[in-house]
């Protein structure tokens, strides 16, 4: 319980819950559908989250909250931005993820 409470302080539920607002303004769920959006909202949290913690200290938790409305906003632009540049470069990162995945499953399934 001590580790919940270390890792969830007010700051950082400033921070999640700004980017959740942030995330569901920006992100177009009639465009992306519904797996690729939730996607770009857990992308946002991720992002508001590490940016504000990095940056910031966790004494001002509006601050985190605004910093996490502005990843959330951002998040979904900059990954269409890195899709729409380079949009072989992402699928092979993809493809290298997926595959590092399987190899993860097979080790499991064989031990």
């Amino acid at each position: 319980m001590e580790l919940f409470k270390n890792a969830f302080n007010i700051a950082i539920v400033f921070a999640i819950g700004g980017s959740l607002l942030g995330s569901l303004i920006a992100t177009d769920s009639k465009r992306y559908g519904i797996a690729l959006s939730g996607l770009m909202v857990l992308a946002g949290i991720i992002l508001s989250v590490s940016v504000a913690d990095y940056f910031f200290s966790p004494t001002h938790p509006w601050l985190y909250g605004g910093v996490g409305v502005f990843c959330g906003i951002v998040s979904p632009a900059l990954l269409d931005a890195l899709k729409g540049m380079a949009p072989k470069a992402i699928q092979r990162l993809i493809n290298a993820l997926c595959n590092r995945a399987e190899k993860i499953i097979q080790d499991k399934k064989d031990n």
